[in-house]
């Protein structure tokens, strides 16, 4: 059981980390300053900042993100809303990306499941490991759907919003 466990909260860690970071590099592909990127909320466990300014900083509690941008007309941080000189599908690109990672992470993952010619999980349908394992890429696959609603702060409201 403790395997499951440990496999379920890796993988949730890991889930939100792929999202935030595909929202990163597409940051940084169109010449955007990443501030920090965030997995989870509340209290700070583990920062560092890397070489090209960014505070990459794991939290308390493993639910939600954040990718903080530098904004020079706003005098701010916030990945709230990208409004300078990046055109419109740029900010698209970057707001879809961290559902796109999800979505890369995901269709391996359930792919794997399902592939009884590969036999890497068929004996074992029923296992902790498994299961834990299956359940890492449902989540993967959730978090890209869930992000892409049309609601601030998530995502697709952003998109939605940058649309107009």
């Amino acid at each position: 059981m403790a395997l499951y466990y440990s496999i379920l909260l890796t993988g949730l860690i890991g889930v939100l980390f792929i999202h935030e970071f595909g929202h990163l590099l597409a940051a940084r592909y169109y010449g955007i300053k990443v501030l920090s990127l965030s997995v989870g909320l509340g209290p700070e466990l583990i920062s560092f900042t890397d070489r090209v300014g960014t505070a990459w900083k794991l939290r308390a509690f493993p639910i939600g993100g954040s990718c903080s941008l530098f904004m020079p007309e706003e005098d701010n941080a916030t990945s709230a809303g990208i409004k300078f000189h990046q055109s419109l599908r740029q900010r698209a690109a970057i707001y879809a990306a961290g559902p796109i990672f999800n979505l890369f992470c995901a269709i391996p993952i359930l792919g794997l499941m399902l592939c009884e010619a590969c036999g890497l999980f068929v004996g074992e349908i029923g296992s902790p490991g498994a299961t834990g394992v299956r359940l890492v890429g449902e989540f993967s696959m959730a978090n890209a759907l869930f992000n892409l609603l049309p609601f601030l702060p998530l995502d697709g409201g952003r998109l939605l919003r940058d649309g107009d």
